[in-house]
């Protein structure tokens, strides 16, 4: 897992010579990109200004933090749509957010019943393709299979189609800011208030233990309106690495047993499956003297079946609900005082677990993505 304490682990990607090289060795096989100056140049200021985006908001106070980390995001954004294809003019990554406040007004007292809906045109629907379309070239270049159903592999399917189609399904969406919350494990204090909705489920493990399994007691499934068959095709369907090896239950327990031997991929299990990467505790927590880690099981985003297309990463997810932050920080101000006025109340002290969460995801996903 990336410290967000260390030095910034892409900075070598801010020099626009190391930036091309990147480029050349995740696309030298391919005869139809055309890396361009404007490309890799893009790329390394990209990087860089997600850098000073990131330092800046390591030292300011909550009251701005959600406005540069948001913009540290849009740069994460940009960077993957130039990874994914280096060919395209930079321009046509400055784009509109490509989400909005479905409210016509905000209103005080009312944070987490906010609507956040998806556009159709904008950074985050370009980046939601782009994504799928990254993932798909890299497990097309290992030959893995993309999907669980043995007709659909890399060899005989349209993968611009798919993602086409996934990406119009996609725009049009619409979140409660509640829903966003209940997707995140920075939610933990609203949940125990029963503010959000429990969509999360967590196992401990002690810290030199190789994590081989997750247990999952079964009445999680009614909590998430599955049956036992839709929880199994929901898991193969984001397992495109093929890391689970088994799904077994029994009236209390399921139990999901993972490749042991692929033990080095796993702290990016989370770009595929909806498992959250192991969770370290902070130094300043009691729970470190246990020495304990923790893996998140994130329950489906959207109701069945539409949950089979659509699985939002950790980062898109920080995406809208520091756009909306954000939105609130620079237009709202009586509403964003009224949200944070008190640096003791569950609104103050989850915000400001998102935030620092946002820092090491952004380096962890950008590690991962861009590299």
């Amino acid at each position: 897992m990336v410290n967000s304490n260390h030095e910034f682990p892409l900075k070598y990607l801010e020099n626009p010579l190391l930036a091309k090289e990147t480029l050349l060795a995740i696309h030298g096989d391919r005869s139809d990109i055309q890396l361009t100056y404007d490309s890799y140049y893009a790329f390394a200021t990209t990087i860089r200004q997600m850098h000073i985006l990131l330092a800046d908001a390591k030292i300011c106070s909550l009251r701005t933090r959600p406005i540069f980390l948001y913009y540290a995001l849009i740069h994460l954004a940009k960077a993957t749509m130039i990874v994914n294809d280096p060919s395209k003019s930079p321009q046509t990554h400055t784009q509109k957010h490509g989400v909005s406040i479905k409210s016509k007004k905000i209103m005080v007292n009312a944070y987490l019943d906010e609507i956040i809906r998806v556009e159709q045109q904008g950074t985050l629907s370009s980046w939601y393709q782009a994504l799928h379309d990254l993932i798909n070239k890299r497990l097309n270049q290992r030959s893995e299979k993309v999907f669980s159903n043995e007709e659909f592999t890399p060899k005989n399917m349209d993968i611009s189609i798919e993602n086409n189609h996934r990406n119009r399904e996609f725009t049009g969406l619409q979140f409660r800011i509640y829903d966003l919350w209940s997707m995140i494990p920075e939610s933990d204090l609203y949940q125990r208030t029963g503010l959000v909705p429990q969509r999360l489920h967590e196992n401990t493990y002690p810290l030199s233990e190789q994590i081989d399994c997750f247990h999952l007691p079964r009445k999680q499934l009614g909590k998430w309106n599955l049956t036992m068959q839709q929880f199994k095709q929901w898991m193969t369907q984001y397992d495109p690495k093929k890391l689970i090896t088994s799904i077994d239950a029994d009236e209390s327990i399921i139990t999901i047993d993972f490749v042991t031997s692929r033990q080095t991929s796993f702290p990016t299990i989370s770009l595929y499956l909806p498992l959250f990467n192991l969770r370290l505790p902070s130094r300043s927590t009691i729970i470190d003297r246990l020495e304990t880690k923790k893996l998140i099981l994130g329950g489906p985003q959207l109701p069945w079946p539409a949950v089979l297309n659509h699985y939002l990463p950790e980062p898109m997810i920080h995406f809208m609900l520091l756009f909306h932050l954000s939105m609130l920080s620079r237009y709202y101000p009586l509403e964003w005082n009224d949200l944070i006025a008190d640096d003791t109340s569950i609104d103050y002290l989850s915000i400001e677990k998102l935030c620092s969460q946002t820092e090491r995801t952004i380096l962890q996903f950008g590690c991962a993505w861009l590299t």
